[in-house]
């Protein structure tokens, strides 16, 4: 899993210089590496990338994000803004298909910046209890919030495990 990260990591950086001119074969050569020494070498920042990955997974399960139709429409909309007329019938229909879970994806990151902005800072609503969830007293409701707090940082530390395992 690392390892595949790495790869994609160095195929991405390739593709930043094919924009001047030079490919990644051309990147190894001039750096004196082989593509599994640049592999090697980027496998610390990839286990740093699939760390945050899974964690913010998690946090967009755990709280429950997601995007719904109506607000995949309202931001392909959006993106057509910055179409120029001629091309925004061609870009409607990729957009509102082959692109469409990319669209979504856009749509539930800005929900959790939105949301980690809120937590950061304070001001962020709680959660809306489940349906049949019966109310908590504020011990029960402060022993649940230690509880969860617990678990949070044990799922944190199993998808840490986990991406080290995956090494």
């Amino acid at each position: 899993m690392i390892e595949q990260e790495a790869d994609e990591l160095l195929h991405q950086r390739g593709h930043e210089f094919e924009r001047y001119g030079i490919n990644l074969e051309q990147m190894l050569q001039y750096r004196g590496q082989t593509h599994d020494e640049a592999v090697e070498e980027l496998k610390p920042q990839a286990e740093e990338r699939l760390k945050s990955t899974l964690v913010l997974r998690e946090i967009v399960r755990s709280e429950g994000l997601s995007a719904d139709d109506a607000e995949i429409d309202a931001e392909i909309e959006r993106l057509l803004d910055s179409y120029e007329e001629d091309q925004r019938e061609r870009a409607q229909v990729l957009l509102s298909t082959q692109m469409r879970p990319t669209v979504a994806g856009t749509v539930i990151d800005k929900k959790l910046r939105d949301r980690l902005f809120e937590i950061a800072t304070g001001v962020a609503p709680e959660l809306v209890a489940s349906v049949g969830t019966p109310e908590l007293s504020d011990s029960a409701a402060a022993q649940s919030n230690m509880d969860e707090s617990t678990d949070e940082s044990a799922s944190v530390q199993e998808i840490s495990a986990a991406a080290e395992a995956a090494e």
